[in-house]
């Protein structure tokens, strides 16, 4: 008998890097293969995309391959654009590296998809607001390749400036924990809001109910095996940690995503079986941060999430809270004791706090209240203090607290970051919520016909007009940014001496990261040789260290690597295991490392 068969040959295998850097440099060894008892000839064609140039042959050439041997071809690639490559060809090979391999009767192929990287640090200066004249200074030191990127935006219709900050922070939740809540939660908000307005059109719909998804899915897996949830799902599980958590289920579940139901009664059991007589939930502390927060701070943080999701007969915490300010006034806990007042219907005390909040912040200053730390164990929480009191006054419609809800509300815009958050992801949430709610509360406002005039350093006045149906948007203003000092001022002359809510910001990359006086935490990479060989092991030492003299919560290390080279995904868990990190995540060519407390010095 005889066995028939065909034989496929293989002749090219080349390693391709899936990410790289502008300005890198990355070497493809091309391995062809002659599995035939003849010298062979092959025809090599290399086709790359725009963003590549091969610098150390011809995209096209020939090889030789002794009989049953194979050759190796050296391809060296620069990150930089390919002037030559015509128009047809950046089309057809966008975004990757193509090999072809023939000699008439044989014929194989290689490519891989390239995801490229801009290089460098980003830096960003931004300010925002409704002030009738505004300042702004700041600095730029090396930009990288000279791009530097500026704009203004000042939309004038009730729900346009809000609706741009809440389609834009839709994102992709991942991390720990908290780092997926950063994502998830403004993500619920994001999607209540456009609804609510009816900005939300079906492809953003659709997008931010598949993220919310994702995000529940991965919030989920950090539920202890004592019942509750910790930041990587160890034991013992945090009490305001999980009260955050159920918040995020409660409101993802009126939206209409699927939740674990029975997930969701066990963890409100398990966090009501933390109470104590005292009115004081028990529970598991940690040094830093939210894991670190006072007892009594945390416990009223317990109490507004359970009141939040519809919890009933609380009066032993809500008594507790209300004798520890009796006893020390503190403005974060007065303010989560406000809400729960008026959510648990008890409207009379909740005015008489509001009436004290707002007496205490025209006493000291927005800036300058009296507060003890937030839940994430911020010592000065006043985005957060300021927040929730708006949150009372705007959720409640307290008209006649309108003047100091406008102060409030201009001095959370002008705490947004570049990025659209408020700070740690409490205080993003808890701003957006007053920002939504004070839309909602005088949406009737009317904005008045005016001008706007944007100066930035020796460039002529940009002047533009303004009504109500008409908004400023300038996305081309990096063209007056200059290297070194910055001056940007923005003014207005309008009849009623008042100003639409605005935002500018500047955006840039410089190779090292800003020194900023505010550094906590330094990193350095090192390897140990400077050059490497297919199949080599190569070892990178990170060094992380806290700068402070006070203990670091929740700290976040993204380290990157040379294109070409993966981790060794043993050797993490190993390390995860020896409690080197808490937590690790890859990433394209990064590796996200996760510390739950970083102490003094480490």
């Amino acid at each position: 008998s005889m066995y028939l068969f065909k034989h496929l040959t293989k002749i090219i295998d080349a390693k391709i890097p899936s990410v790289v850097t502008k300005g890198d440099q990355f070497i493809i060894n091309c391995v062809i293969t002659n599995s035939t008892k003849n010298e062979m000839e092959t025809d090599v064609a290399v086709n790359a995309s725009f963003e590549f140039t091969l610098i150390n042959s011809e995209s096209n050439f020939k090889c030789k391959i002794p009989a049953d041997s194979f050759v190796v071809k050296e391809l060296v690639f620069d990150v930089k654009p390919n002037s030559d490559l015509t128009a047809m060809k950046k089309e057809m090979y966008k975004n990757q590296i193509a090999i072809a391999v023939s000699n008439g009767s044989l014929n194989d192929f290689k490519n891989q998809s390239i995801q490229v990287n801009n290089s460098g640090f980003e830096h960003y200066a931004t300010t925002g607001g409704n002030e009738i004249n505004k300042t702004l200074l700041f600095e730029i030191n090396d930009p990288i390749d000279q791009q530097m990127t500026a704009g203004f935006e000042m939309r004038l219709n009730p729900y346009g400036e809000l609706d741009k900050t809440l389609a834009g922070m839709i994102r992709e939740p991942g991390g720990c924990f908290e780092q997926v809540s950063s994502s998830n939660y403004p993500n619920i908000l994001a999607l209540q809001y456009l609804q609510k307005s009816g900005a939300a059109n079906p492809e953003l719909t659709q997008k931010a109910m598949g993220h919310l998804a994702s995000g529940y899915k991965q919030l989920a897996k950090y539920e202890t095996s004592a019942g509750g949830f910790e930041w990587y799902g160890h034991t013992p599980p945090h009490e305001a940690l999980t009260a955050m958590g159920l918040m995020q289920f409660y409101e993802m579940r009126k939206l209409g995503i699927e939740i674990d139901e029975k997930l969701y009664s066990r963890t409100v059991n398990w966090l009501l079986g933390r109470r104590t007589k005292s009115g004081v939930f028990e529970q598991n502390q940690g040094k830093y941060g939210f894991s670190g927060a006072p007892r009594s701070t945390a416990s009223a943080y317990i109490t507004f999430a359970l009141v939040s999701i519809g919890e009933k007969e609380m009066e032993p915490e809500i008594k507790a809270i209300q004798e520890d300010i009796d006893k020390k006034f503190d403005f974060y806990k007065a303010a989560l004791l406000t809400n729960i007042y008026f959510i648990s219907g008890d409207t009379l005390n909740g005015k008489k706090l509001v009436k004290l909040l707002t007496d205490h912040v025209n006493k000291h200053s927005v800036k300058k209240i009296e507060t003890g730390p937030s839940v994430t164990y911020n010592y000065q929480p006043v985005s957060e203090c300021i927040a929730l009191l708006s949150i009372a006054i705007a959720e409640n419609g307290l008209t006649e607290y309108t003047k100091e809800l406008n102060e409030y509300i201009k001095y959370i815009y002008s705490t947004r970051t570049y990025y659209g958050s408020f700070g740690n992801t409490q205080t993003t949430v808890l701003c957006l919520r007053a920002i939504m709610a004070k839309k909602s509360f005088t949406d009737k406002d009317e904005v008045k016909d005016g001008n706007v005039t944007i100066t930035i350093n020796d460039s002529p006045p940009l002047t533009y007009s303004y009504g109500k149906e008409t908004d400023v948007i300038l996305n081309n203003l990096g063209q007056y940014l200059d290297q070194g000092k910055n001056k940007v001022t923005i003014s207005f002359d309008t009849k009623d001496k008042k100003a639409p809510y605005y935002n500018f910001s500047a955006f840039w990359k410089e190779i090292i990261p800003g020194e900023g006086t505010d550094n906590k935490v330094t990193v350095s990479t090192a390897f140990s040789n400077s050059r490497y060989k297919t199949g080599d092991a190569a070892r990178m030492d990170v060094n992380l260290k806290n700068i402070t003299t006070t203990g670091l919560p929740q700290t976040v290390a993204i380290i990157g690597t040379p294109a070409g080279l993966t981790f060794d995904s043993h050797e993490l868990k190993r390390l995860q295991e020896d409690k080197i990190f808490d937590y690790y995540e890859l990433k394209d060519n990064y590796l996200i490392l996760y510390y739950a407390e970083l102490d003094p010095s480490a």
